[in-house]
Order: structure tokens, then sequence, then C-alpha cells
């Protein structure tokens, strides 16, 4: 997949900013320069996977992720984008957790069969060594 560029690795830097405070208007920006370069090439969207592990870390990132889920939501109902984001809850602690749990709405775009959308469903993650 790499080598006929069906897969494109990003460092997290390269996706979302050097600063590794998401700037939501940036990253719409560069989602929607991705997408059309996507369309270009023939592609119908973008499936995207990603740890976003550094970007919840302090305050001022789960704020700044906050807006970035606004806009994220925006986005995937307009295009036909797929996302999972991931966050290691070994680094990441339960408070925070629990926020990114509240922010992680169903964001689908309407193309999206239904077996689609249940991935996407949030299931309760739990801090290791709890029940």
């Amino acid at each position: 997949m790499l080598e006929r560029g069906d897969l494109l690795l990003l460092s997290t830097a390269e996706a979302y900013g050097s600063t590794r405070v998401i700037d939501p208007t940036w990253t719409r920006a560069a989602f929607e320069a991705t997408l059309a370069e996507a369309a270009a090439l023939g592609y119908t969207g973008l499936c995207i996977a990603a740890d976003n592990t550094a970007l919840a870390s302090r305050p001022e990132q789960l704020e700044a992720w906050t807006r970035w889920e606004d806009e994220a939501g925006t986005l995937m109902k307009a295009h036909p984008i797929t996302a999972l984001c991931a966050f290691d809850r070994t680094r990441t602690g339960p408070p925070t957790l629990e926020a990114l749990m509240r922010l992680h709405q169903n964001h689908c775009h309407p193309d999206l069969a239904p077996h689609q959308r249940r991935w996407s469903r949030l299931h309760r993650l739990r801090a290791p060594g709890t029940r």
C-alpha cells in the first residue's frame, strides 16, 4: 500500500502541527487539502487512524482538542472521511479519558453505511487495573 501510494504515514507533527497543541483551523485546512489531493487521484475519501495521546495530555491541549472535535464533526459530516482516534490509556489519566469520551461523538458522513458507523460508538475505557 505504501509503494502504491494508497497509504500515507505521517508523524503527529506532520499531521497536526509541531506545537502539539492542535489548531482546529489549520488542521481542518490540512485535512481538506489532503482530501482534495486524494480526490484528484481518484480516491473517494479518507480513512484516518491516529494515536492522539500526545495531543491531549495537558490542560491546554485538551482544551484545543475540544475545539477540534467540534470542527472535526462538521468536517466529517460534510466530507467522506472516516477517522479512528486512539488515546493510550496507560499514558492518559482517567479524568482526561472521561473528557475525551464525552467529546467523541459519532461524527459520520451521511453516505457511510450503518456498519461503518458502529465502530465509532464509544465503549467505556478503563485505566489499567480498574474495573
